[in-house]
């Protein structure tokens, strides 16, 4: 079965979409990811959440917006021009 153009659209808006929310919120889940693996214990992993979020918070999210933006960047440049006027 042949994937249609609009089945494209909608998997690389949801590969978008979470590729920016996924480096927006990096300052949050590193913690919690050493903490489940092991590599530091669950006071070092809340200091260390805590200088992520209030210090650095905003080069997260400022980050992760930035991937977002070059990412529908880059997808509407490589779709199709769709007029919209009627062209009968």
């Amino acid at each position: 079965m042949a994937r249609t153009h609009e089945g494209q659209g909608l998997a690389a808006t949801l590969r978008i979409g979470l590729l920016g929310g996924f480096v927006s919120i990096l300052c949050c889940v590193s913690p919690v990811v050493l903490v489940l693996v092991g590599v530091v214990s669950a006071g070092a992993a809340v200091e260390l959440g805590d200088t992520l979020y209030y210090d650095y918070g905003w080069y997260f999210r400022g980050a992760g917006a930035l991937v977002a933006g070059v990412a529908i960047w880059w997808h509407l440049r490589r779709a199709p021009l769709q007029l919209l006027t009627d062209q009968s």
